[in-house]
């Protein structure tokens, strides 16, 4: 079996999203990705639409469906780790440490996405001190040291 590449161009979306207007305009960057030599375009729509919308799932059909539908970013893994696909674009976080997967990097800073995440302790957990310490551990300079190691990019 031949592997092809099939971009993800759902973090294209999310920025277009963000700025209002279709720039970066979508199936642009999607022929711009076939005619550099990718087989396919990969989105995975979600219910919210937060970045591939319906209405940008005719975006297949102008490119004679050439693309991959994936429900979720695992999905993306699970293609390229079993050779369906050469290269797969999602969050970082789904790609580095999954076995069959070689992480290549961070795509250019001027499409990129950034995720904040923050933690929250139950009003309901039997060790409410542990789970502050460790959310407190994770705003370290210790905690970013080992996340760096494990390929994460810490601001």
């Amino acid at each position: 079996m031949k592997t092809k590449l099939s971009v993800n161009i759902n973090k294209i979306a999310t920025l277009r999203n963000s700025r209002g207007g279709n720039v970066p305009d979508l199936l642009k960057v999607a022929v711009d990705c076939e005619q550099y030599g990718a087989q396919g375009i990969t989105v995975h729509p979600r219910p919210d639409e937060r970045h591939i919308r319906k209405s940008d799932v005719g975006i297949l059909r102008e490119m004679n469906q050439t693309g991959v539908l994936s429900k979720t970013g695992k999905d993306v893994v699970r293609a390229v780790a079993a050779g369906e696909a050469t290269l797969g674009l999602t969050q970082a976080t789904e790609l580095i440490g999954t076995k069959g997967v070689q992480f290549a990097g961070y795509v250019a800073g001027e499409v990129q996405v950034v995720s904040v995440y923050s933690g929250a302790v139950s009003s309901y957990a039997a060790a409410p001190d542990v789970a502050r310490r460790f959310i407190h551990f994770l705003k370290s300079p210790a905690s970013a040291d080992r996340f760096t190691q494990a390929g994460w990019s810490v601001d």
